[in-house]
């Protein structure tokens, strides 16, 4: 079995667990504080919304171990108060730890949040800007949209190495007609 990345809340519950149980949850011991130690990691990480191939994948288990672990809970929670009562001090202890930092990350994303308004702000008031710009620019342009036609022509038919000889003839025919 190949062994799943650990995200940042796994990891965190890994530690809370190996330090409540003093055991490592990979161990591929099998005596009973390993054994509930990953017991209880799974139990934990189910709340969490974690599914069976993942932990499995994280505990270097096959899924029907978690399975084995999820079916039994219940009774070895009534049966074991030892068990029980570390379940509860990794389980509050993990809770506390992720509602700390689910204000800190609140805090940081209020921040951010703030931040993200404030250039959304100032991107509507550049647009606006921008468009007004545009309106003064179309303005100024509408003059010389009479003459689109003569400068379309004079591009199509003028050679741009004689340029300078069809400015002297433009001028001398404007000279002739305006005479």
């Amino acid at each position: 079995m190949q062994t799943e990345k650990i995200d940042s809340e796994s990891y965190r519950l890994q530690r809370i667990t190996e330090r409540v149980f003093g055991v490592k949850i990979h161990s591929r011991r099998r005596s009973r504080p390993e054994v509930d130690a990953r017991f209880v990691f799974s139990l934990i990480m189910k709340e969490r919304g974690y599914g069976v191939t993942r932990l499995g994948r994280l505990l270097n288990k096959n899924h029907a171990t978690i399975i084995h672990y999820w079916k039994n809970a219940e009774w070895y929670m009534k049966t074991d108060a030892a068990l029980k009562r570390k379940y509860d001090e990794v389980s509050q202890e993990f809770y506390e730890s992720v509602e700390s930092l689910n204000v800190v990350n609140r805090a940081m994303f209020e921040r951010k949040i703030d931040v993200l308004e404030k250039k959304n702000k100032q991107c509507i008031l550049d647009s606006k800007d921008l468009k007004l710009e545009v309106q003064q620019l179309r303005k100024e342009v509408e003059p010389y949209r009479l003459y689109k036609e003569i400068l379309d022509l004079v591009m199509e038919r003028a050679r741009p190495k004689e340029m300078e000889y069809t400015k002297k003839k433009l001028n001398t025919f404007f000279n002739g007609l305006y005479s």
